[in-house]
């Protein structure tokens, strides 16, 4: 079954209705099947930013650690500290947050920082976006965050950090779709943060193309079962 079926069948097993049917007037079989499969292709999109995370992390064959807390980070920095070390998924509590930085964190009640890698004595603080550009509404809250997080690492470890921003899809930095001007000066592109990791990027593709098979066969199906209702349609007509 391929992600795009999962994520219609999960839609239609919750009975929710989706928000695209306030584009159409009638309710029709055909409205509802087209918003659902768009609001299915929508959700797929976004849990595959999240499954871009996993591929990179699977294919990173150094220490690495998932899911790992603040105060455990630094513990394996401390442990560790001539070798590289890559983290995915660092939890930060709001209290370490307000305790060890300047800035204002205006969220809930932790972080999660997508990755952080440990590396000659240096940490890079990297949050990753599968795509080319960065919303122009959430821009300046991603930079402040990474911001954050860079100061609480600098001032809990007195290292050296580096806030990133990383486009994955993006191939030259000049294509970058981003408004705000202070973002630009954090961007970097998916195949230098996967050089960086010592990663194959063309492999991590490879991998999600993989993963993604069955899409298009499912979506030329409902396309084909849209058709169906149409002629039928204009049969009675």
């Amino acid at each position: 079954m391929s992600p795009l079926e999962r994520a219609l069948n999960k839609l239609l097993k919750s009975n929710k209705k989706s928000a695209y049917l306030a584009l159409f007037n009638n309710g029709s079989k055909l409205s509802n099947l087209f918003c659902n499969i768009v609001t299915s292709t929508h959700s797929t999109k976004i849990s595959s930013g999240n499954k871009l995370e996993d591929f990179i992390y699977e294919e990173y064959k150094g220490l690495k650690f998932n899911n790992i807390k603040f105060v455990d980070v630094i513990k394996k920095i401390e442990e560790n500290p001539n070798v590289t070390i890559v983290f995915k998924k660092v939890k930060i509590s709001k209290s370490i947050l307000e305790n060890n930085s300047t800035y204002e964190f205006k969220r809930g009640k932790n972080l999660h920082l997508d990755f952080l890698v440990y590396c000659e004595g240096e940490i890079y603080i990297n949050e990753l976006k599968d795509g080319y550009s960065l919303d122009t509404k959430k821009s300046n809250d991603e930079i402040n965050e990474i911001k954050m997080v860079k100061e609480v690492f600098e001032n809990v470890t007195n290292k050296k950090c580096y806030a990133s921003l990383i486009l994955w899809t993006c191939a030259d930095l000049k294509d970058a779709s981003i408004k705000s001007n202070e973002a630009k000066d954090y961007i970097v592109i998916g195949r230098d943060f996967a050089t960086k990791l010592d990663v194959d990027y063309d492999t991590i593709e490879y991998n999600r193309m993989t993963y993604n098979e069955g899409n298009d066969e499912f979506l030329e199906n409902k396309i084909l079962e849209m058709s169906d209702i149409i002629n039928e349609k204009r049969k009675k007509n």
